[in-house]
């Protein structure tokens, strides 16, 4: 190839963009611990967000390697329905769970919530995919964190049910999609 012509192409590819691989990660385990259940609820077809019900979410990070890095991640919790306003966060997991088997009596502690949180209101439109930022919890099971989920927890007010994996009516269940920074930077 003939010098001038290599400049020119090392040139347009400086002017590329960095390209961003994206991967929306699979759930493997979601339920809802329920303060007056007296069963597990991993079965049922929606999960609960309120003052006394906790949805806890676990996604399957395996195809990702480890220490890779990660430009943003995002929960995807598609509203099935808001029966009262207020705020939902997100907690890392502290502890092993099982969907099968998770009651309130065996529920594993959550760390300080993530710094988004998710406000629902009478105007919060339901039957849609809505965002949380979840690029620190990701990030620290990249490098090295016990990954044992999310949790997501309500307010004094708060009152929501998302899809869960098990819903044949609504078969939307939560997601979680992984950006990570291209590895050419």
């Amino acid at each position: 190839m003939r010098p001038v012509a290599r400049l020119c192409l090392a040139g347009i590819l400086v002017l590329l963009p960095a390209v961003s691989i994206a991967d929306v990660v699979p759930l493997v385990a979601d339920t809802t611990v329920d303060a007056a259940a007296t069963r597990a609820l991993g079965s049922d077809p929606a999960l609960g967000v309120s003052a006394r019900r906790t949805t806890y979410v676990r996604f399957d990070l395996s195809r990702i390697a480890a220490g890779a890095a990660v430009h943003h991640a995002t929960l995807l919790v598609f509203v099935g329905r808001v029966l009262a306003s207020g705020t939902v966060s997100v907690h890392r997991v502290l502890g092993p769970w099982d969907e099968d088997t998770l009651t309130a009596a065996a529920a594993p502690a959550v760390e300080a919530a993530l710094p988004e949180t998710l406000t629902l209101s009478d105007g919060t439109p339901s039957l849609d995919y809505l965002p949380l930022d979840v690029t620190p919890a990701v990030q620290a099971w990249l490098a090295g964190a016990p990954d044992h989920g999310l949790a997501l927890t309500g307010d004094a007010t708060v009152d929501a049910e998302f899809a869960s994996k098990e819903s044949q009516a609504i078969a939307h269940p939560m997601k979680l999609e992984v950006v990570l920074d291209d590895p050419r930077d």
